[in-house]
């Protein structure tokens, strides 16, 4: 993913006490709709490491959210469900046809750098809903309860297609490199897309 303008974490998590505090919650007993995106998929493998391809890992946290989900406050929505692929087009189709309250699309990174580690948050440039800063800020709080190599988190705005035609607030999540050995190693094991699959719905609930 190409750099554009960084929000530090630091900043994040102000920005999240702030929106815990005063944003409001949804006091509606009907479930929020969440659209979980996989991203890639089919013909498009996304990044790649050897053999260690980006539509697999999103496929599977995907799986791995679908099998924990136990609550009713929200109903969670799939732009797939299997390795097929989908267009851009139709993924926002998804999500605005089910008047999503809330839309993730899930991926992972890729840099010549072995260093570069960690999460990167993608919110549309136009982006004012704290909603989407509190959750990632949430998700971040939740891995590193597992002392999760993916603490490093840099939060940013773009111009990508999930985030800026969608009417709900969106986030783009780049969970990981898999050019870095420690990250690559945690978001292909078990254990790992487990404990994210786990971070994620632990933080939609705190959107209730």
């Amino acid at each position: 993913m190409k750099k554009l303008s960084l929000i530090t974490f630091g900043v994040i998590a102000f920005f999240a006490v702030v929106a815990f505090s005063t944003s409001k919650k949804t006091t509606s007993n009907e479930p929020l709709k969440i659209v979980i995106d996989a991203g890639h998929g089919g013909k498009d493998l996304g990044t790649t490491d050897e053999s260690i391809l980006e539509k697999n890992i999103t496929l599977k946290l995907l799986q791995k959210i679908k099998k924990l989900h136990n609550t009713k406050d929200f109903e969670l929505i799939f732009t797939r469900e299997n390795d097929e692929f989908i267009s851009l087009e139709e993924r926002v189709k998804i999500a605005n046809k089910n008047n999503a309250d809330f839309v993730i699309s899930l991926h992972v990174n890729a840099s010549n750098n072995k260093n570069d580690n960690g999460i990167e948050a993608y919110t549309k440039t136009n982006n004012t809903e704290q909603k989407t800063i509190s959750f990632v800020s949430s998700l971040v709080t939740e891995l590193s309860f597992n002392n999760s190599p993916l603490q490093k988190t840099e939060m940013r705005k773009a111009n990508f297609k999930i985030l800026r035609d969608s009417k709900a607030p969106a986030v783009l999540l780049e969970l990981g490199f898999i050019s870095n050995p420690q990250n690559k190693a945690y978001i292909t094991s078990e254990k790992g897309q487990e404990e994210v699959a786990e971070a994620i719905l632990k933080s939609l609930k705190k959107m209730k």
